[in-house]
């Protein structure tokens, strides 16, 4: 079934394809915040159905979460004329950790949902993967040898307005120790690890690690974002006490913030201020094929429900209204792939939308 895409839910499909995961509500906020949640719930089945979106395995009392399905992979390279591969699967077991982190994405961006219009750009943990080498010595002593690492950080955030900081964000859930005697990984080693890439100087020794990676000259800093509970106080002093010690030559700039707290989140990001204001949302249709003018079984269903909706619009039934404009999406959808090129006695029939 061809669906015919809102301008919002053609950013959404960017976002997904940058973002990999996000949740319903999350997807609400960013592409229907003027809807109803049943309104948006209904259209995201719709594009669910049609395969553009596909829902992610999660443990058992999860939060659901949807990704961008090959459906959709192919509309958007349609749409914005490239090519957009598919991303890695995330694990269940880390998805919660991803939903969380893309969170933080949807506090900076605040209202505004056209990507390009972002007042930062993002880089997601599986996009910044950031090569640098350190020198392992052994415990008791001897010649060190050259590691090769690769540092990952959570995202990415680089302001677009000249001479903020760059911004490594990581999303801290308290399962990491602050510090450890193994090789688990833990709060103190990753604090090492961005100190090195930082400052730590390339084999042929004239510049560092970061300034090879990004020669715009601007600082950087880290952001520890903690979830928002009891121990929240006690996590991030821990984690700037960690920091701390590690002060020498060169200074690390950490700061921590709490997951509910969007003004420190932005003014650590250098956003303070607001986002630019939402443009007016357009319809953006894709080229139709003869095949697409066939009519389908789901077809007669779609026409069979808006019926059904409007008679009940007519009696005053309850919650009708919207069953009749989320119904109309199909139908018009419908509509217009059977007269992709109507004429001016069949004027072009508009996508429901504001």
């Amino acid at each position: 079934m061809s669906v015919v895409l809102w301008q919002r839910e053609a950013e959404l499909l960017v976002a997904l394809w940058n973002l990999r995961y996000l949740t319903r509500a999350q997807m609400h906020g960013l592409a229907y915040r003027d809807r109803s949640e049943n309104a948006a719930k209904c259209r995201l089945t719709v594009l669910s159905t049609a395969g553009i979106l596909e829902r992610a395995e999660t443990p058992v009392g999860g939060t659901a979460a949807w990704r961008l399905g090959r459906a959709g992979r192919l509309r958007l390279a349609q749409l914005r004329d490239g090519d957009f591969p598919a991303t890695k699967p995330v694990s269940p077991h880390l998805l919660a950790h991803l939903l969380a982190t893309n969170a933080v994405f949807l506090a900076l961006a605040s209202e505004e949902w056209v990507w390009s219009r972002l007042p930062f750009e993002w880089l997601g943990s599986h996009r910044a993967g950031l090569p640098f080498a350190d020198t392992v010595v052994p415990p008791g002593g001897g010649v060190g040898t050259r590691r090769n690492r690769l540092l990952r950080p959570d995202a990415l955030v680089t302001p677009r307005a000249p001479g903020a900081p760059r911004v490594f964000l990581e999303l801290d859930r308290a399962t990491e120790a602050i510090t450890s005697t193994t090789e688990r990984t833990n709060i103190r080693a990753k604090l090492e690890a961005y100190r090195t890439f930082l400052f730590g100087r390339t084999p042929d020794g004239r510049q560092s690690w970061y300034q090879a990676q990004f020669p715009d000259g601007r600082s950087a800093e880290v952001l520890f974002v903690v979830p928002a509970t009891r121990g929240t106080s006690r996590r991030a002093a821990s984690i700037a006490n960690a920091a701390a010690e590690l002060a020498g030559l060169h200074t690390l700039t950490v700061r921590v913030v709490t997951l509910d707290d969007v003004p420190a989140i932005r003014s650590a990001c250098g956003l303070a201020g607001g986002a630019a204001p939402a443009a007016k949302l357009r319809e953006v249709r894709a080229p139709p094929s003869i095949a697409d003018r066939r009519v389908e079984a789901t077809d007669v269903e779609a026409l069979r429900r808006f019926y059904a909706a409007a008679r009940s619009l007519y009696r005053g039934a309850p919650g009708a209204r919207e069953a009749l404009e989320m119904a109309s999406v199909q139908v018009r959808a419908l509509l217009r792939r059977l007269d992709p090129h109507p004429t001016p006695s069949s004027p072009p029939v508009r996508g429901v939308g504001p």
